[in-house]
């Protein structure tokens, strides 16, 4: 009985404790892990895997055009991409949000930009790109806190 009342004690000590260490380290709130972000590192992994079905790019741009130029120059050097840093958040609201990708640098990818900022419509489906731009300067810093 005593030990039963140990443990119950223990439990109801380090409950609340547990819950809120999880809560303080929750990646749901980091701009890399925002709905967004996650958007579009999976078309950079599209991309690095030269996956040439415009339908696995459709559901992530507001123009189906877009998937099919994508899918149609994967297979092509011109088509390769450097390496990237993960994704994040910029600046968000409830359905738009910026997301950078900042590109690692290398020989193979000299005129690639310092980094590209892709603008992101949220839908029904989830997040889309709508437009991208590049930037050689430094780019955005994250957005803090964002959650979805």
């Amino acid at each position: 009985m005593r030990r039963t009342r140990l443990y119950v004690t223990l439990v109801a000590l380090l409950l609340p404790v547990v819950v809120l260490a999880g809560c303080a380290s929750n990646p749901a709130t980091s701009a890399d892990s925002h709905p967004a972000a996650q958007a579009v590192e999976r078309v950079l992994q599209l991309r690095a895997r030269h996956v040439t079905d415009p339908s696995a790019f459709a559901q992530y741009f507001a123009a189906a055009s877009v998937a099919t130029a994508l899918a149609q120059s994967a297979d092509t050097t011109a088509g390769a991409i450097p390496g990237w840093q993960l994704p994040y958040v910029s600046k968000a609201t409830t359905s738009t949000a910026e997301v950078v990708v900042v590109w690692h640098t290398s020989t193979a990818a000299a005129n690639w930009p310092a980094a590209s900022i892709f603008t992101m419509r949220r839908e029904v489906g989830g997040w889309v790109i709508v437009d991208a731009s590049t930037s050689t300067m430094k780019a955005p810093e994250p957005l803090e806190g964002t959650d979805d």
